[in-house]
């Protein structure tokens, strides 16, 4: 049996306790909420950033920091001090610092399921944001005159900083 994060981190008294109420037929939810004595958390946007700044986030880490900025200011993006960092939403193609990575104090949860959902990719079932899964509105794949445009994108790229 696959236990919930609170669960699985909890006392083997707590998970007896969950197990016991699950093969009774007590939904997930009501079973952790009386296994551990306490009502769910409720997940605003609030609780969703931790009350951090960009700067906050980081901590101690200003080398960090200042690594991912200067990556998002060479995607041409100026990250705002109340932005949040998530490295998990990064695209592969465009790596650290993605300008789509850094979650506006505005936007919240709803800008990271937007941000999902146009790229169908699957939120956690358990985490702060929940989306399904379904095709992406573009094929994340590249084809191969898309590859070779970026080559040659490249080539020029270093013929110019040669000069």
């Amino acid at each position: 049996m696959k236990f919930p994060y609170d669960i699985q981190n909890s006392t083997k008294t707590i998970k007896s306790c969950y197990s016991k109420l699950i093969k009774r037929g007590v939904s997930q939810r009501l079973a952790e909420m009386l296994a551990l004595c306490k009502a769910p958390r409720c997940m605003t946007d609030d609780v969703f950033y931790g009350g951090q700044t960009l700067a906050q986030q980081f901590g101690n880490n200003a080398s960090g920091l200042e690594q991912v900025t200067k990556a998002a200011k060479k995607h041409g993006y100026v990250p705002n001090s109340n932005d949040r960092y998530e490295s998990g939403l990064c695209r592969p193609e465009v790596g650290m610092g993605d300008p789509q990575a850094f979650v506006p104090a505005s936007g919240g949860r709803g800008y990271v399921k937007r941000l999902l959902e146009n790229r169908g990719w699957e939120g956690l079932s358990d985490g702060a944001v929940t989306v399904k899964y379904r095709e992406p509105e573009k094929d994340p794949r590249k084809t191969a005159a898309e590859i070779q445009a970026m080559s040659q994108r490249k080539k020029l790229k270093k013929k110019k900083k040669v000069k």
